[in-house]
């Protein structure tokens, strides 16, 4: 490596980039309330189509600094590595990093020979091909996986908490009759195959297995 000294200023400007990004996000919308940022002094009588630009925008901007602390995170790493002198020098295979890899991306940890190795073994991982078509709801979880059979699944977990509220409305559900009623699958019965299932036993007490003659 020619210069240290130079990919050290290479970082620190990286790092005031990313800092300076964080903070105008926090300071142009972030930092209020989304009733503050559209100038309203209450959102609970909009639907969320009605502020579904400021929604999109909002979410968009959390993904941004979200992106920006991990980067600033990555840099950082790299400042600690340079104090120690293992700057340069790849994490995954200990071979040292082409000084043009490093000039393109000063702050990664690894030869492009092992950052492709773990972007393909992330992709098989999540085993969905960039750009394929919406498949149905919940099906990338374990549900229906015959290795991690689970009798908890996806499904059951959106179930557990779309009671406490979603953006739906009664009119957007078939058979709702109020919000509470206003998920996908509020007359199913959560837990429980049969309603007599979820019946309490008053003979029951903790910690006593009853009988096989007392079993129905």
């Amino acid at each position: 490596m020619s210069d240290r000294g130079e990919f050290r200023r290479m970082l620190e400007r990286e790092r005031e980039r990313l800092r300076a990004a964080v903070r105008a996000l926090d300071d142009r919308s972030l930092g209020r309330t989304l009733g503050e940022s559209i100038s309203e002094s209450s959102t609970y009588d909009q639907h969320p189509a009605d502020i579904g630009t400021e929604t999109f925008e909002r979410e968009k901007d959390f993904g941004l600094r979200e992106d920006h602390k991990a980067a600033l995170e990555m840099v950082e790493r790299a400042l600690e590595r340079l104090e120690e002198g293992t700057y340069g020098r790849c994490e995954g295979c200990g071979r040292p990093i082409p000084e043009a890899r490093l000039r393109a991306v000063p702050w990664t940890a690894h030869c492009l020979e092992c950052q492709r190795t773990l972007e393909e073994a992330g992709a098989a991982g999540r085993g969905r091909p960039a750009g394929e078509d919406a498949g149905p709801a919940f099906s990338s979880f374990t549900d229906d996986s015959p290795l991690h059979p689970v009798g908890f699944d996806g499904e059951d977990a959106w179930q557990a908490v779309a009671r406490f509220g979603t953006s739906n409305t009664p009119s957007d559900v078939p058979g709702a009759r109020d919000y509470g009623d206003a998920y996908v699958g509020a007359d199913e019965e959560v837990g429980t195959v049969q309603r007599v299932e979820g019946l309490p036993d008053p003979d029951r007490r903790p910690g006593r297995r009853r009988p096989p003659a007392e079993r129905s």
